[in-house]
């Protein structure tokens, strides 16, 4: 167990060993490297991704999509009764559809990124609320604070999933169930690959955050781990930006 110890023997635990924690988006980039990472911790970590994947991970994955709602609650409804409690849900699950002017294109970006999401996050805390603690993280964006061309749909569901967590924070919090937000900035994924692959585009994001550089899904590990973790446990409804910088950085 990992901890911290003042004098006044006050104990700060930064231990997941055995929480049954679910993380969608699991089948490649963040959702995929937090997963390892929590499994390599020895929590008990079920993934799901649309993709289909071979026995490769070390975590339990399911190929499921979180669109399909009724799935969704017979997966979850399962973990539940196999474990008799679900500790965590990490919402990394997300699309991005360029040209979101496309009705269509809008629609399947809010659908993914908001709708589905609130599905799942309510059907997990339904679980939660027996045992009277939970941790869910939602991944938002920096582009739930600004804006950004060319993509309204992902703008708009990024900032209504982050008004959500606040919402769904407040009426959970007597569960003692705590809902937060991890914004990242510019992370080298797939989803990203055409701008950090590019050198102009790549040199303006590098130049606009503090740190002077692209995040690596690794950065997101330690956030997610303190906020499932005790070490935790009074925080709620908030953003944790891991962003190098990027919307504090002035002139």
């Amino acid at each position: 167990m990992s901890k911290l110890t003042n004098k006044k023997n006050i104990d700060i635990s930064f231990d997941i060993k055995e929480k049954v924690i679910i993380i969608t988006g699991a089948s490649k980039g963040i959702g995929k490297s937090i997963a390892e990472e929590l499994n390599n911790r020895k929590s008990i970590v079920y993934g799901i991704g649309r993709s289909f994947k071979k026995n490769t991970t070390n975590f339990n994955y399911t190929q499921l999509d979180i669109n399909n709602h009724d799935e969704i609650k017979n997966f979850i409804k399962k973990i539940y009764n196999k474990h008799k409690k679900i500790d965590g849900l990490v919402n990394v699950a997300g699309v991005s559809k360029e040209k979101t002017y496309n009705l269509s294109n809008f629609q399947e970006t809010i659908e993914t990124n908001l709708l589905s999401t609130f599905y799942l996050t309510k059907e997990t805390i339904k679980y939660m609320k027996l045992n009277k603690k939970g941790s869910v993280i939602n991944f938002t964006s920096i582009g739930a604070f600004q804006g950004f061309s060319n993509n309204p749909g992902y703008v708009a569901s990024k900032a209504g999933l982050n008004s959500l967590t606040k919402a769904i924070a407040l009426d959970n919090g007597k569960f003692n169930i705590r809902v937060n937000n991890i914004v990242p900035g510019y992370i080298k994924t797939d989803m990203t690959k055409n701008s950090y692959k590019n050198n102009e585009k790549s040199k303006i994001r590098i130049n606009r955050t503090i740190l002077k550089r692209w995040g690596e899904t690794k950065d997101l590990i330690g956030p997610t781990i303190f906020l499932l973790s005790d070490a935790s446990n009074y925080i709620t409804a908030t953003d944790l930006f891991v962003d190098g910088g990027f919307l504090g950085k002035g002139i």
